[in-house]
């Protein structure tokens, strides 16, 4: 359910749970019998609709939405370096014995699987630890782990106090129950230059502290960036889980979410496609949306949107 005003800047298919108040759509509109207001647009209408709250509009303007680009960080530009990062290899442990060991990232260090470990070889032991690399990633010089591809499958890592990692090519979970723990306090901000892909079981938790709150900042847990540049139906962010606490930005690509479980926080996408029967929480710390000139009332933007219910 949509509580407040939609504005879209482009065509507007409200095929989708009620919406409370008033549409104003700078396209064509379809399919709006669930919206309680008025529906105030500049194309045509079709489909689904209440007759007497419609009302065609040609002075419906997308100036309320915002079209600058939505590439900020400049990752189409600043992902062409990565290449030239020094990497700790591939990030996919599997020996039987790391099983059930979380390997742990702190912001200067990670404690994780040898790739190069030798039974009853003291000099080769199971578990190494990885320091960080100084790079420059995002504007700043920072201390992050950088590896060429993270593949967790069924295996857990922890995150305490605030880490980068920064991955070349794709980043996966998958196998049975993957988990990303985030201690109090902390975060994960994970830069991704190819593919993201999450099955089903996955999980990204945060762990309160021993008053079981939650450390309050202005970020999520973890911060998935996504430099993987799509077109068409090519998806750089495939998101599906049971409990995912983060926020995704891909200003590049498209991002697939399959909502199945829990997932809290905030998705930004050059297209954004959401399916399932779980539930969706936008995440009110990361902040509220800009005033809507006008309206009164605190909205959420779109450039187009179209809500799909299998």
């Amino acid at each position: 359910m949509v509580s407040g005003d939609i504005h879209s800047g482009g065509d507007l298919n409200a095929n989708f749970n009620p919406v409370k108040q008033n549409a104003f759509v700078a396209g064509d509109a379809s399919n709006t019998i669930n919206i309680d207001g008025s529906v105030n647009h500049k194309g045509t209408i079709s489909g689904d609709y209440n007759e007497a709250l419609s009302k065609h509009d040609p002075t419906v303007k997308s100036n309320n939405v915002k079209t600058e680009a939505c590439d900020k960080k400049g990752l189409a530009i600043e992902s062409q370096n990565y290449g030239d990062f020094v990497s700790n290899g591939h990030f996919k442990p599997t020996s039987w014995q790391t099983q059930d060991t979380p390997f742990k990232f702190t912001a200067n260090k990670a404690d994780c699987f040898n790739s190069g470990y030798v039974e009853n070889d003291p000099t080769k032991p199971l578990m190494k630890q990885y320091p960080a690399s100084e790079i420059e990633l995002l504007g700043e010089t920072r201390s992050a782990h950088v590896y060429d591809n993270f593949h967790l499958n069924s295996r857990d890592i922890t995150i305490s106090g605030d880490v980068f990692i920064v991955v070349k090519n794709n980043f996966t979970m998958d196998g049975g129950g993957s988990q990303i723990t985030i201690e109090n306090g902390g975060s994960l901000t994970m830069v991704v230059a190819g593919k993201t892909k999450t099955i089903s079981d996955a999980e990204i938790i945060e762990i309160p502290n021993s008053n079981g709150t939650v450390t309050s900042t202005n970020k999520s847990p973890m911060t998935l960036i996504s430099a993987q540049k799509t077109t068409g139906n090519d998806v750089a962010v495939d998101l599906q889980g049971r409990n995912m606490n983060m926020t995704v930005d891909a200003p590049l690509g498209k991002v697939s979410m399959n909502a199945g479980g829990s997932f809290k926080g905030a998705i930004l996408g050059k297209s954004v496609e959401v399916s399932g029967s779980g539930s969706i929480h936008y995440d009110e710390k990361l902040g509220s949306g800009t005033p809507v000139s006008g309206s009164g009332n605190e909205g959420v933007k779109f450039a187009s949107v179209y809500y799909y219910y299998p």
